[in-house]
């Protein structure tokens, strides 16, 4: 049987990178995998929590020393920006964005995370805030996967910074978290990013997740200081 990291190569490696032409440039899209269900269940901590949204707040160069920076390439519309994950190519004189697919966005991927990992913490989701002992507000800083080109290999990397605010009567908490993956890739091939980005969502679900499990919170007590 394949570990989790052997099964997230063969999805990754079977997964589609599409190269579509687009406003005269070519764009890499990519369909990020991510935890959907809780990997596991923690003890039942009889608190709802109400999702009230997720800010994407990533900022992107134009000009840049390193690819790593986030940045744009290609002008797209302002609704794409949304889309946008990294960037790609041979030189930082030849770069292309990587996009998600329509259907994805990067809030609506960490609001997936975040939901998922309060559901694995032992928490119930409320279906609106009047319901809610906590409200959840989240921002995102990066989303970001990437490649840094050597003589034998390709250095791909991903990262993933979130900031979760969690309040209630009494409760006021804020969480930084982040997702992180580093591989090397002898093929250099387009499945590497994807796998880099999964690989990274994963990791940032643990960290998320764990922190809402070590949360020690009791809406009605004092905020602490």
């Amino acid at each position: 049987m394949l570990s989790r990291t052997g099964t997230r190569a063969c999805i990754a490696a079977c997964a589609t990178l599409l190269l579509v032409a687009a406003c005269g440039s070519k764009h890499y899209i990519l369909r990020a995998d991510y935890p959907t269900e809780p990997m596991t269940l923690e003890p039942e901590t009889g608190l709802a929590v109400w999702v009230a949204g997720v800010e994407d707040a990533r900022t992107f160069e134009k000009d840049v020393e390193a690819i790593s920076v986030p940045c744009i390439w290609d002008d797209p519309p302002a609704e794409d920006v949304y889309h946008i994950v990294g960037a790609r190519g041979d030189s930082l004189s030849n770069l292309s964005n990587i996009y998600l697919a329509d259907e994805q966005r990067v809030d609506g991927i960490v609001e997936d995370l975040i939901e998922v990992a309060l559901r694995q913490a032992g928490y119930d989701l409320a279906e609106s805030e009047d319901e809610a002992d906590l409200v959840a507000e989240a921002t995102i800083e990066e989303f970001w996967v990437w490649m840094s080109p050597g003589p034998m290999t390709i250095r791909v990397e991903s990262r993933v910074q979130v900031t979760v605010v969690l309040t209630g009567e009494g409760v006021e908490e804020e969480l930084e978290v982040s997702g992180y993956h580093d591989s090397a890739d002898v093929a250099k091939s387009p499945e590497s990013f994807q796998f880099a980005l999964d690989e990274a969502l994963h990791d940032l679900y643990t960290h998320v997740a764990t922190a809402f499990i070590q949360l020690d919170v009791e809406p009605g007590s004092p905020a602490p200081e």
